[in-house]
């Protein structure tokens, strides 16, 4: 039953947001590939987005696109393989060596910043400690055109970088069907730019899920 086409209509009845029927039928082959393939996002070199997020990000990364990501992986092998100009913050020592090794000796900015077991605030649901290095790793570098929160303390990540995004830049969001995220997507929608929400399959997951991009206008 994995990625049969059975499996896929019962996921898409049981989601809470999925995308129309011709996006569904356009998605299907991916999603049942990726189910099958047995690989990961740093072999496919992907980042594990929903496949509407995945479209948006190859129509909006290029070269020379200033891109800031919470979370290296696979999507930081798609962004400098698109040669981008990126910096990455990661807060596991093992995983950030392995995505470095992934990426064949491509020179951008890796960051990393471990929770700190004695600190205050700044939690993560997943870990313990404080992230507040790692949330604030973006300050001092100026506005990118992308910021993407696929890391730990989403919620006080979004807080840290909402004056980062670029005026016609966009911060994008995974998991925001997640009620834990809430008040990180209630900081983006009280700034009042244009959203929009990717909802459906993606790469690796046999479920569906929600990534939101929020667009910053070019003018106040």
């Amino acid at each position: 039953m994995r990625g049969s086409p059975l499996a896929y209509l019962r996921e898409a009845a049981k989601a809470d947001r999925r995308p129309g029927a011709v996006q569904l039928a356009r998605f299907y082959p991916s999603w049942r590939r990726y189910l099958r393939s047995g690989s990961s996002p740093l072999e496919e070199r992907v980042p594990w987005v929903t496949f509407g997020a995945f479209g948006l990000l190859r129509s909006r990364v290029g070269s020379g696109t200033r891109v800031f990501e919470y979370g290296a992986g696979g999507s930081s092998l798609f962004f400098l393989d698109r040669g981008a100009d990126l910096v990455s913050v990661e807060h596991d020592e093992q995983w950030a060596r392995a995505t470095a090794a992934a990426a064949g000796g491509a020179d951008w900015d890796l960051r990393l910043r471990p929770p700190d077991p004695g600190g205050d605030g700044y939690p993560s649901q997943k870990a313990a400690g404080s992230f507040r290095d790692y949330a604030t790793a973006i300050d001092g570098l100026g506005e990118f055109d992308l910021v993407v929160v696929d890391g730990r303390a989403r919620n006080h990540c979004i807080a840290e970088a909402l004056d980062h995004v670029a005026p016609g830049g966009a911060m994008l969001v995974d998991n925001t069907e997640r009620r834990r995220y809430r008040h990180g997507v209630g900081l983006l929608d009280a700034r009042g730019w244009p959203r929009r929400e990717y909802a459906g399959p993606g790469p690796f997951n046999s479920w569906f899920w929600s990534t939101t991009v929020w667009f910053r206008p070019t003018a106040p």
